[in-house]
């Protein structure tokens, strides 16, 4: 069986993005840490999509 699990997802819903972002809790995990890593991963997502609107002078990034 193949399967697949999303860490980082955008969606575009009414001309919003949604961005989600996860990670894998292992034995040794620290919870502050797991936590803190996910607005890390939504701050890079959402730079970089930010960085493409400005540089192809959109105005929104969710297509109609």
């Amino acid at each position: 069986m193949d399967t697949n699990i999303s860490i980082r997802t955008f969606i575009c819903y009414n001309n919003n993005i949604h961005a989600y972002a996860g990670g894998a809790i292992v034995q040794d995990s620290q919870c502050e840490s797991e936590y803190e890593e996910t607005f890390i991963k939504i701050q890079k997502m959402t730079n970089a999509l930010e960085e493409y609107r400005v540089q192809t002078r959109r105005k929104t990034l969710c297509p109609k």
